[in-house]
């Protein structure tokens, strides 16, 4: 993608103003290498922590300056000694709910602002897939893929109390591994 950006748009144009905002930036390698082997200014929104491990490992081996024919894409020489700079991050989920005071002018952006920086921070990225409480996961983990009855207690209408049932299913992600979901 960002030799797709510097074909079609030129180093130049991407430097303009506050240069690149890469939104759901993954790990944030885009941004990196924008930063880094580009000189372009770049700011990630991701809820998760990014990881430039792979790319500070690619930049000190100089394996970016390896093939002559990527040559063109880049706009330093290469030194490992050089020190490398990361993008800068907002970790915040857009999900609806944050992006309601956009469209609304009377809403009230900083709750809106908070509450996506605070779901950002709730979630967890594990091999399993995404979560968004860490008792979520304790629960599933302790379920391991089978059935199981979760619940909370609410008041019925005549003053007693009943259970919500939660089933939890297994279900298989992308990558083979077993997860238990709630239906």
């Amino acid at each position: 993608l960002r030799r797709w950006l510097l074909d079609r748009l030129g180093a130049e144009a991407l430097r303009q103003g506050s240069g690149v905002l890469d939104v759901a930036g993954g790990k944030g390698e885009l941004a990196w290498e924008l930063v880094n082997l580009n000189h372009v200014p770049a700011n990630v929104i991701e809820p998760r922590p990014l990881d430039f491990a792979s790319c500070a490992g690619k930049f000190s081996y100089g394996i970016y300056w390896r093939n002559p024919i990527w040559h063109s894409y880049l706009h330093c020489a290469h030194d490992p000694k050089q020190t490398t700079r990361a993008p800068q991050h907002l970790r915040l989920l857009l999900d609806a709910s944050t992006l309601e005071w956009a469209l609304d002018p009377e809403g009230h952006p900083e709750e809106a602002f908070a509450a996506g920086r605070h779901a950002a921070r709730m979630l967890r990225w594990t091999r399993k897939g995404l979560h968004e409480h860490e008792e979520e996961e304790e629960q599933r983990e302790e379920d391991d893929g089978r059935r199981a009855d979760v619940g909370k207690w609410e008041d019925d209408e005549e003053g007693g109390q009943e259970q919500d049932q939660l089933e939890l299913q297994p279900e298989v992600e992308g990558d083979g591994q077993i997860v238990t979901s709630a239906e």
